[in-house]
């Protein structure tokens, strides 16, 4: 089993430029159909362009820096739920909050970094016709 959290500083301490493999989020917003359709279109793009190997979204860092923020806890189901209602050939997903105890001296409500693992195959992602 892979360490999430080793995996997360890895990718992030590495100066990489977001790429086909992951990208990163400051926060997770759900809250209205713009930000809904936003997050689905990147899990599209991440599972297309790696159709044989997994990406990954992570959330509770900033964009520019890679400093991290933390985000609050939230349940697999919502993404799971969303991917399910909004794609055709959606991908494998997997959310996990992954505990940074550093960050929970900053706020204790936000002590993870969100780790959205998409394991795409080879059918298209899309969204459905009837979608956001």
């Amino acid at each position: 089993m892979v360490n999430k959290r080793k995996l997360i500083e890895l990718i992030l301490s590495k100066n990489f430029s977001e790429n086909t493999y992951f990208d990163v989020k400051e926060m997770i917003c759900l809250s209205n159909t713009d930000q809904k359709a936003k997050l689905l279109k990147h899990i599209c793009a991440l599972s297309n362009s790696n159709p044989s190997n997994d990406s990954f979204l992570i959330f509770g860092v900033e964009d520019e820096t890679f400093n991290y923020k933390g985000v609050e806890y939230k349940d697999d189901s919502t993404f799971q739920d969303l991917v399910f209602e909004h794609l055709d050939n959606p991908p494998r997903i997997l959310y996990e909050n992954v505990v940074f105890h550093e960050l929970q001296k900053k706020d204790e409500h936000k002590q993870f970094l969100g780790l959205l693992t998409i394991s795409g195959d080879e059918n298209f992602c899309k969204f459905k016709k009837k979608h956001l």
